[in-house]
């Protein structure tokens, strides 16, 4: 029996696998996407909740709660940084630009 696409080296499927690479990327992609919204979402509920503590202070009169105002605060911040730091390392990986050696040689010599 002859196969229409020649296997793998050392791997026990025989098929293309094409369609499982592109699908897990765009899982990963999606998985990517997901958790940045989380923490953005998070992290700004927390900054509102500050926000309607103090609002409730300037419209009623009530007593501002500092330890929960920090503690919320603190809660943002650790949402905050992970977020940040995953959006400067994604931004540093679009801007890198690819290493010479994978760069097709125009004058006709190896690199």
């Amino acid at each position: 029996m002859k196969l229409a696409v020649a296997p793998s080296a050392g791997l026990p499927v025989e098929r293309d696998l094409t369609l499982a690479y592109r699908l897990s990327l765009a899982i990963a992609v999606l998985m990517a996407v997901a958790s940045a919204a989380g923490l953005l979402q998070y992290g700004l509920s927390a900054v509102g909740f500050v926000a309607s503590t103090a609002l409730q202070v300037v419209l009623i009169g009530s007593p501002l709660d500092v330890a929960t105002s920090v503690a919320l605060l603190v809660f943002g911040l650790v949402c905050f940084v992970p977020l940040a730091l995953f959006l400067r390392g994604a931004k540093t990986d679009a801007e890198e630009p690819e290493s010479p050696a994978m760069q097709p040689a125009t004058d006709g010599r190896e690199r």
